[in-house]
């Protein structure tokens, strides 16, 4: 086919003329913060949720722009021609306005299911954004599509709220976010920060002491029983000390301590008289390792089988839980099985955690569950998990390797 003569193409335009109409002046604006190809769909709904009336339909106007050079109709939506007549146009639309149509198309992208491109609009605008903005912020971390990096990301940028108890809560959940985006530094430096300042009443101080404790494990586990211990010790309503002793009798059984068997009978009597969330899973995850430390692989399988990953309470161990299931497929042998779940985990590592990366790459679990792959047959017994230099997160003093002692400790 020959090439379109070039006195035929339309002219790619890196300047916004002041002789564009009002509505073409919106959509070159509206398919501007996008950020990405959109769809006509995504600027007819951005144009309701201002209250944009244009003069003339929104396909009309798009059809004048391609035809002008302006736009470019792709594959994966409508884009502006250029990344200079992007900035062009960016730096013409007043800041108010620029805001109110971020504003807007993180709404649309929410309403749409696409979280996480409406929590990057979100981080374009905050802190100085509506209430109702705000508050859309809060749900979007809250999200587990939108990963806990971005979570993280849109609390921190949000202003902190002023009421100690409020604050206390919005200081967990940008914690338990950091934590398992693999910020760990930041976490921590945010933790000690806080219990320095000794703002809060002890019920509290023990809430953060339990956080340090938890993120502790994933590279100190006597530091993050220490921690624990000292939480048990401050002034804890029932609710609090039933969190500490699950997750202090999680960490136990995962590392092997000799009082683990006692930590977890006291850990099912606290939760017992008062429930708090995730402890159920904490505590199943406590008794798929003491399974696994006596060698009853099939208890522990079932164990972990049973555990509910999908409730809300679950997202800050669901990344650890299906670490945890694709260790004991490996220990039982069935390599095919857990080389595909160790698929699916690493394709999903940025909405489930980035702090177990380590467990699906240093760890050796890859080469592990791609045993039965290699052409190896199931008489050669099972491969050595974890035996490298690496340490995985949350790995006990043995590694991996000696079951109830090795994978991540996730805190929650």
């Amino acid at each position: 086919m020959p090439e379109t003569p070039l006195t035929n193409r339309p002219k790619m335009h890196t300047g916004v003329p002041s002789s564009l109409t009002t509505a073409q002046r919106w959509v070159l604006r509206g398919v501007a913060v996008a950020d990405a190809p959109c769809g006509l769909w995504f600027l007819e709904a951005v144009a309701v949720r201002t209250g944009t009336t244009p003069d003339e339909p929104v396909d009309a106007t798009v059809e004048e722009l391609i035809a002008r050079g302006f736009l470019v109709d792709t594959a994966a939506g409508l884009r502006l021609a250029s990344i200079a007549l992007r900035d062009d146009v960016l730096r013409d639309t007043p800041a108010s306005v620029r805001q109110a149509l971020r504003e807007a198309a993180a709404e649309v992208l929410a309403d749409a299911g696409r979280p996480a491109q409406a929590a990057r609009q979100l981080l374009r605008v905050l802190p100085a954004v509506s209430r109702s903005a705000r508050a859309l912020a809060t749900r979007l971390a809250a999200d587990p599509a939108v990963g806990p990096s971005l979570a993280a990301d849109l609390l921190l940028a949000a202003p902190a709220p002023g009421p100690a108890d409020e604050r206390l809560a919005w200081l967990v959940d940008v914690a338990d976010n950091l934590y398992l985006a693999g910020r760990l530094d930041e976490t921590l430096r945010m933790l000690h920060r806080e219990v320095a300042a000794d703002r809060y009443g002890p019920r509290q101080r023990a809430m953060l002491l339990g956080r340090l404790g938890a993120y502790y494990a994933t590279q100190r586990p006597s530091l993050s029983l220490t921690y624990l211990g000292r939480a048990l010790n401050q002034e804890l309503d029932a609710a609090g000390r039933s969190w500490t002793l699950t997750m202090l009798a999680s960490l136990a059984a995962r590392f092997g301590h000799p009082d683990a068997a006692e930590l977890v009978a006291a850990a099912e009597r606290a939760h017992e008289r008062s429930p708090s969330p995730g402890g159920g899973i904490r505590l199943a995850l406590a008794n798929a390792s003491r399974a696994t430390a006596t060698g009853d692989l099939p208890r522990a399988a079932r164990i972990l089988r049973e555990v509910d990953a999908g409730e809300p309470a679950a997202r800050t161990q669901a990344i650890f839980l299906r670490v945890d299931r694709v260790a004991n497929q490996i220990a039982l042998g069935r390599y095919v099985d857990a080389a595909t779940a160790l698929d699916g985990v690493a394709g999903e590592i940025d909405t489930l955690g980035a702090v177990a990366q380590p467990l699906v790459t240093v760890a050796g679990l890859r080469p592990a569950a791609e045993h039965r792959r290699a052409g190896r047959g199931r008489g050669a017994g099972p491969p050595r998990v974890g035996r490298t230099r690496c340490r995985p997160a949350g790995a006990g003093p043995g590694g991996p390797a000696r079951h109830g002692r090795g994978g991540a400790a996730a805190p929650g």
